[in-house]
C-alpha cells in the first residue's frame, strides 16, 4: 500500500523527544480536520512516543514506514 500524500510535512530529524512531539502537535493543530501529517524522524524514543500521542489524542495513524534510517509516520487528523 502507497503512503497518503501528506498536506504537511514535519521533518524531526536531529530532534529528540519531547520536541518531535511538540512539533508534530502544533503541525495537526493547524491542520483541517482531514488533513495529513507526515512526520519524519530518526530517534527511535521518539518513534514509539508518536505512536502514543496519536493514540491518546484520537488521531490516525494511516501509515508507518522506514526508510533512509528514518521512520515516516502519516497521521490524520480527525
Amino acid at each position: 500500500m502507497a503512503p497518503p500524500v501528506p498536506d504537511k510535512v514535519v521533518d524531526t530529524r536531529g530532534f529528540q523527544c519531547p520536541l518531535p512531539v511538540l512539533m508534530a502537535k502544533r503541525a495537526l493543530d493547524a491542520l483541517a480536520r482531514g488533513g495529513v501529517l507526515q512526520v519524519i524522524t530518526a530517534d527511535e524514543a521518539t518513534a514509539s512516543d508518536i505512536k502514543a500521542f496519536v493514540r491518546r489524542l484520537g488521531y490516525r495513524l494511516l501509515h508507518t514506514e522506514q526508510k533512509e534510517q528514518a521512520t515516516y509516520f502519516y497521521i490524520q487528523k480527525s
